[in-house]
């Protein structure tokens, strides 16, 4: 028996929203790549994107006539979506990539070409304990390192946009690897005597294996590691 007037079964059970939009984070944005991450790991159910839309409306969802634009009050439910310590207590790996599946719940046809979901802030990044791999290729510029510090268990970092207080990786203890796309990061690592080269040396002396590479050269220098 269909779930709904889109033909999809298996409706899931949608929890009522709670609490403040993007709680318990600062930015809505970076509780929508969160709940991303948890939906791809099967530990959130938001169904597929036709299904969401149905249930936060009430009322069947047109995605060829409705799918070309932002569903708002789809926006407004995942802003306040439940997330409780287990859940959040369970994510180790976060992609902030712009190719996250939970932007199609919100607007079906979204291209990403456009900054809509564009993360401002990592505040409240601590509530997910047990994060070891953060991978942040775009999204968010810059990226703030001293809000990772609190993360116990961050183990992979890997950069693709500008980085703010670089110094801030040798107070997190526990990376074993450290790997940066930026220009502006290579220029100084290759820099002797820079105070961003001296930060990637001490950490390959504590054994972090530290790669960072340039966007664009013409004469196309090595990486530097």
């Amino acid at each position: 028996m269909a779930g709904s007037a889109t033909g999809i079964a298996s409706q899931p059970t949608y929890p009522a929203p709670e609490g403040a939009p993007g709680a318990p984070f600062v930015d809505i944005n970076f509780k929508l790549a969160i709940l991303s991450a948890l939906y791809e790991q099967g530990i959130v159910h938001l169904g597929q994107p036709p299904q969401l839309a149905e249930h936060v409306l009430g009322r069947t969802f047109d995605v060829g006539r409705e799918g070309y634009q932002l569903v708002p009050e789809v926006l407004d439910y995942l802003a306040r979506y439940p997330l409780n310590q287990d859940m959040l207590g369970s994510l180790e790996t976060l992609d902030l990539d712009g190719g996250s599946s939970i932007y199609h719940h919100i607007w079906h046809f979204w291209n990403g070409e456009d900054g809509t979901f564009d993360i401002r802030s990592l505040v409240g990044i601590e509530n997910c304990p047990n994060l070891r791999d953060l991978n942040v290729a775009s999204m968010l510029s810059p990226i703030d390192v001293s809000l990772l510090t609190p993360l116990r268990h961050l183990t992979n970092l890997y950069i693709g946009v500008d980085v703010a207080n670089i110094p801030a990786l040798l107070n997190i203890r526990t990376l074993k690897s450290v790997r940066i796309l930026n220009d502006e990061v290579y220029a100084e690592v290759t820099t002797q005597g820079h105070p961003t080269r001296l930060v990637m040396e001490e950490l390959k002396q504590a054994g972090v294996r530290v790669w960072v590479h340039w966007v664009s050269h013409y004469d196309q220098p090595p990486a530097f590691e």
